[in-house]
């Protein structure tokens, strides 16, 4: 399901920077999807460790930022160098801001602030890696101070952070904040709410699961709900906040009612392919829009669209797995806590 959404939204980047189209304008929303998704994932595989102290929050902040790192290092490079080229005759103050620029962003910081020249985005080189940012941001806050927190206490936390964010979407005009410049600071909150409703759906997942038969429709299923907030049939207000509020949480209760069972021959890889996917897609089609310009030409269109997967792939095989398993290597690390004693104990976490 990670690879689909990352494929949505790839598609629609494409008709945005090729083409000036708007299509597939909805796919913000999976966006959220890969928030809620994290929450959950937080939830199920590290908050029981870091609460029994089996993980500490040092080695997992080190875990999180070195298995990020290698990709939004290649990110923000490839995004900058070609940002450069776009403007050949911006001269060195503009050479010196984009590297400012790139530097405040590895550093997990957005630009909250509008520059001359450049586009409104919060991360200009890469704009979505504005999304990882926030992610990284929240989840690290989240293992620091809230990780056991009691699920009631997390009910009413994702109630208020989801009446704050509806209170801004409608004073903005839609829930696809974060993105830009001059409303960076609204990312946390979209990011936080997402977040701590994929904690929610953990906390109740066993009883919701315990009481649906597993049954690999309901893979299907995941992906019609995945299709629904793509292809919305409705635009009504109503229809709206469910896509937001509903759709997201109910296509994760559905893949994971699916269980194990597989719908495509390897999903796990194409899996673990969307987040080079999703970083390098955009400075590729920032770089084909520098060389052809604007194109209508569908075939094209999907000319680009396989390019950037490919160099995902190639991106993910020879470059982030490697530098990724080395950094974490080099940096011995272990998800273990040290006993009292000193001794360290080896666990093979990665």
């Amino acid at each position: 399901m990670r690879f689909i959404c990352s494929i949505f939204i790839m598609t629609h980047h494409c008709f945005i920077y090729l083409t000036n189209y708007n299509f597939l304008n909805h796919t913000h929303v999976l966006v959220d999807f890969f928030f809620l998704l994290s929450g959950f994932v937080a939830g199920n595989a590290d908050e029981q460790k870091i609460v029994s102290g089996t993980t500490t929050f040092g080695g997992y902040a080190r875990h999180r930022l070195l298995r990020l790192a290698p990709l939004m290092i290649l990110g923000v490079a490839v995004g900058s160098v070609v940002l450069i080229m776009r403007h050949p005759h911006a001269g060195a103050a503009f050479t010196a801001q984009v590297v400012l620029f790139g530097v405040l962003n590895l550093l997990l910081l957005p630009k909250f602030w509008s520059a001359s020249g450049f586009p409104d985005y919060a991360v200009v080189s890469d704009p979505p890696l504005y999304t990882v940012l926030y992610q990284t941001a929240v989840t690290l806050f989240w293992a620091r101070f809230l990780a056991g927190a009691s699920t009631r206490w997390l009910v009413c936390l994702a109630i208020v952070l989801g009446i704050a964010l509806g209170g801004v979407a409608h004073r903005v005009g839609g829930f696809n904040i974060g993105w830009g410049s001059s409303g960076a600071g609204w990312g946390y909150l979209r990011t936080g709410y997402d977040f701590v409703a994929g904690l929610v759906v953990f906390r109740f997942s066993r009883a919701i699961l315990g009481r649906m038969p597993w049954h690999p429709a309901f893979a299907v299923l995941a992906v019609g709900t995945i299709l629904l907030i793509v292809f919305p049939p409705f635009s009504s207000l109503p229809w709206r906040l469910a896509t937001f509020y509903v759709l997201p949480p109910a296509a994760l209760i559905l893949g994971l009612s699916a269980g194990d069972r597989r719908l495509v021959p390897g999903d796990v890889w194409l899996g673990r392919l969307s987040y080079a996917n999703y970083v390098v897609h955009t400075p590729i089609l920032f770089f084909v829009a520098l060389l052809i310009g604007s194109t209508s030409n569908l075939v094209v269109i999907a000319l680009v669209a396989c390019l950037c997967v490919a160099v995902a792939a190639l991106a993910m095989t020879c470059y982030d797995q490697p530098v990724s398993g080395w950094l974490r290597k080099r940096a011995s690390l272990s998800l273990v806590a040290r006993p009292v004693s000193g001794e360290v104990k080896e666990t093979g976490a990665a």
